[in-house]
């Protein structure tokens, strides 16, 4: 007797509904939920996140609106404190990120809140570039929505989308051009509508050279990928792909011209070498990018989470990989493109990280963060579609266990934060401090100190923040060539026509690398310093030049 055909209109198991395509709807319900999460986490921070390099970002971006474009009132590094002017033109970071901060401004909008927007806004475009790339690679429902559910379940993404700094806009570009360059390749070469994609690639490259100058390791990424392509016989679609990024080129040489007219060195002053043994190096690395996947919230001991997300992660690799399947050609691009872009940056980071005086952590490889999370719904994507029917359950079930996981962990590591006050917060707790009954150091700068005149000072990035005034930093020797002796200060004072030097208290490298300020802050000057106004963690001195 042959089997009765199964009754239309029926109710659908849960697993043909994770499985069915995300519509409109579904997807506005994640925009939506993906916004509140993000004010939910600015209610719970009192504000956005900031930290020495995010007022450096509001300065530049100030200093937009004055029509002082790509220069900053604080001059913290040797390459602005090179002009001897406030402002300066800023080369140690690109100015990409201040310039959206301040058109963001020009709407009304005060600079912090602006500053925070465009992060958080740069996140939330993310869920568009993901609804694309579902419809070209034919995700299905089940891979889109793991994507929506491992992005904005990630603690660094909440926290990288409420920070002053320039990380979520950057992600966003840098996956963008990954997403464009593999879809304006994937086709065949007489296959029309590759140059829109492909010259928009060479765009997002350019633009992403003026968020970070990592863009040049997404560049090097490109040309491998492309490179990649020459190997595998795809000629055309590779020679395409170079034209195209002589948009990218032609956007970095402006960048890397600027640099040169302004400090006569392409990386705009970044010159400072320095020697970290490579072992430390890749343990700090291998932290980081736990840590982008679990936000901090492995535990020292073995945990269910981290057994299921582990062993499902490593199925999901051995069902998707397994077999002789071959992967569609737009999925293969993006497979490649993405590893190519993922490689490439991790051994240029490694690399910085041995050579260069960045901070090295997470910071470095959040941008990753999406190209790797498309990779995996790749492999879900693989993985469904090789499974017979009747396991279908059970592997939906197992992502589920693994998403579970995930989510745990990462809410886990949100919860374990506990981070120290901006640096802002502290120099203003300090400067509130009274000088006398009722009188604050503040008000005290403020009766004493013209808005214009230039403050030299110690935590000269959250001083100037904190006061509003243009401020001469006295950088320790972790960020600077400059060893700051008598003579040193003396000159920058001078240069600067600044008359007053703040120190605070504290076991702050620029105070022990000099012993002339040592001994300022223990109370000894010399002839041309005289004590102004201290407190318990402030001195103030006033320089009096013949």
């Amino acid at each position: 007797m042959p089997n009765a055909a199964k009754p239309r209109g029926g109710p659908r198991s849960w697993t043909a509904i994770l499985a069915a395509p995300v519509g409109r709807a579904e997807f506005l319900g994640w925009c939506v939920l993906a916004a509140a999460v993000l004010v939910l986490r600015l209610f719970a921070l009192g504000g956005p996140a900031m930290e020495n390099d995010s007022y450096q970002y509001l300065s530049v971006a100030a200093n937009f609106a004055k029509g002082h474009p790509a220069s900053t009132s604080i001059v913290h590094f040797d390459s602005e404190r090179s002009h001897g002017q406030i402002p300066a033109p800023m080369t140690t970071f690109p100015s990409g990120y201040p310039a959206a901060v301040a058109a963001f401004a020009s709407a009304g909008l005060p600079p912090e809140t602006a500053a925070v927007a465009v992060s958080a806004a740069a996140v939330l475009l993310l869920l568009g570039l993901y609804r694309l790339a579902a419809r070209r690679l034919e995700l299905g429902g089940l891979g889109t929505r793991f994507l929506f559910l491992w992005t904005f379940a990630n603690a660094e993404v909440l926290t990288f989308g409420t920070f002053i700094l320039t990380e979520a806009l950057f992600t966003l570009l840098a996956t963008g051009a990954v997403l464009l360059l593999a879809a304006g390749t994937a086709d065949r070469p007489e296959a029309d509508g590759a140059w829109p994609p492909l010259l928009a690639a060479g765009a997002l490259i350019g633009l992403a050279y003026w968020v970070r100058y990592a863009g040049l390791f997404l560049y090097i990424a490109a040309v491998a990928y492309l490179g990649f392509l020459l190997l595998r016989g795809r000629r055309r679609a590779a020679l395409r792909g170079a034209a195209a990024m002589l948009v990218a080129t032609g956007i970095i040489a402006l960048g890397l011209l600027r640099n040169v007219l302004q400090v006569g060195d392409w990386k705009g002053g970044n010159e400072k070498v320095v020697h970290h043994a490579l072992s430390g190096v890749l343990v700090d690395f291998v932290a980081a990018i736990v840590r982008l996947f679990s936000g901090n919230g492995l535990s020292a001991g073995v945990l269910l989470p981290d057994l299921l997300l582990g062993a499902g992660l490593v199925l999901l690799a051995g069902i998707a990989f397994g077999g002789r399947a071959a992967w569609k050609p737009r999925r293969a691009a993006l497979l490649a493109a993405a590893l190519c872009f993922i490689g490439l940056y991790c051994a240029a980071m490694i690399h910085m990280g041995q050579a260069s005086v960045i901070t090295f952590g997470i910071r470095m490889f959040f941008p990753l963060l999406p190209s790797c999370l498309l990779v995996l719904a790749l492999l879900v994507t693989q993985a469904q579609e090789r499974l017979a029917p009747a396991r279908q359950g059970l592997f939906t079930a197992g992502l589920l266990l693994a998403s579970a996981a995930y989510v745990g962990l990462n809410v886990r590591g949100l919860l374990r934060q506990h981070p120290e006050p901006a640096p802002h917060l502290v120099a203003r707790a300090a400067l509130q401090q009274e000088v006398g009954p009722g009188r604050t150091l503040e008000a005290w700068i403020g009766e004493h100190v013209r808005p214009d005149e230039v403050i030299v000072a110690t935590q000269g990035q959250a001083t100037a923040y904190a006061l509003h005034r243009p401020t001469l930093s006295l950088v320790s020797l972790s960020y600077s060539k400059q060893r700051w002796d008598e003579a040193a200060v003396k000159a920058a004072m001078r240069g600067y026509h600044a008359t007053y030097l703040l120190l605070y208290a504290g076991e702050r490298p620029e105070l022990f690398q000099s012993p002339f300020l040592e001994a300022l802050q223990a109370g000894t000057c010399p002839s041309w310093l005289a004590p102004a106004a201290a407190t318990r963690d402030v001195r103030v001195y006033r320089a009096e030049f013949d």
